[in-house]
């Protein structure tokens, strides 16, 4: 069992709808412990008025539940705000790759083989999957990746690798610590697609991926997803992937082992001031996704008025 630990940071909280999104940049302290590891009890979690000492809030990213708690409640000093409720996707590494293959359908399996092959064959044989763990590996890695990062979309809008040797040094230090691991696909001895994973216990995070988009057509993403799986089935060092959240991702739906609701906490002081922050961050929610629902609505509309 893992020993949790609260780690300091700021994180924001998001207000508007559209193009006019202003955020609410707070000082806090970010539970880090394994997923797979929480109970589902959300009676009495880890979190007292000591815990917010110096801070403006305790974030739990992910805790799972049986059943679904108010959005807003209070207690103990404390206001609990449930921020949104997603899925969490995880991975049994705990048996073989054999065992993992027959939960998968025929025709996805068929597919993800034909496509290391023909990566493969465009490699002249030299494909290749590389674990990246000390310090001297993650600055290898982290350089590669921010390199091929950089060629994405997910770069240009703002959302891809970070790199930079701010980022560096701090990689290479959680490396010490065995916090951190990436993986790069070589073809040929070029890197052309990349994983990076961080470590919790017995339980390694999926944190980021990217290809370059330069290779698309070989399916780089798909073939190292595969690799990296084979050697973590065959390694028999972790328990689970998490893969984290995100029910839009296709791969996560197909693949994934175990899906568990979850929730995201905030913890605050109970003042007035941050109930009405909470209160404000809410309706703005609901907000939002009424206005989502809105517009798929009138899309929906239009396109049947067309047909």
């Amino acid at each position: 069992m893992t020993t949790p630990q609260w780690v300091h940071k700021k994180q924001s909280l998001f207000f508007g709808i559209g193009r006019k999104v202003r955020s609410l940049s707070l000082r806090i302290v970010s539970l880090d412990m394994p997923f797979p590891e929480m109970t589902t009890d959300l009676s009495d979690p880890p979190v007292t008025l000591e815990t917010l000492a110096g801070v403006d809030a305790a974030v739990m990213d992910g805790h799972p539940y049986s059943l679904l708690p108010p959005p807003i409640s209070l207690g103990h000093g404390l206001i609990r705000y449930v921020a949104y409720a997603e899925t969490m996707f995880l991975i049994d590494l705990r048996g073989t790759m054999d065992d993992f293959w027959q939960r998968i359908p025929a025709k996805p399996r068929k597919n993800m083989r034909a496509e290391r092959r023909k990566l493969t064959d465009f490699s002249q044989g030299t494909l290749e999957c590389r674990a990246y763990s000390t310090a001297d590996e993650v600055r290898e890695f982290h350089r590669s990746a921010a390199a091929i990062s950089a060629r994405t979309y997910q770069s240009r809008i703002g959302v891809g690798y970070a790199g930079g040797a701010v980022q560096e040094e701090a990689l290479m230090e959680q490396a010490r610590t065995g916090q951190v691991r990436g993986y790069l696909l070589h073809s040929g001895g070029t890197p052309i697609a990349f994983a990076f994973c961080r470590i919790q216990g017995r339980t390694i995070r999926y944190v980021r991926a990217g290809y370059d988009p330069d290779y698309e057509r070989w399916s780089p993403g798909s073939v190292l997803w595969l690799m990296m799986f084979e050697q973590l089935f065959a390694e028999r060092r972790f328990d689970w992937a998490d893969l984290e959240f995100g029910s839009w991702y296709e791969y996560k739906q197909r693949y994934a082992t175990h899906k568990v609701p979850f929730v995201q906490l905030w913890f605050f002081r109970a003042t007035a001031k941050n109930l009405a922050i909470v209160v404000a961050h809410r309706a703005n929610t609901v907000l939002q996704k009424a206005a989502a629902r809105l517009k798929a609505w009138l899309k929906e509309r239009r396109n049947s008025g067309n047909s």
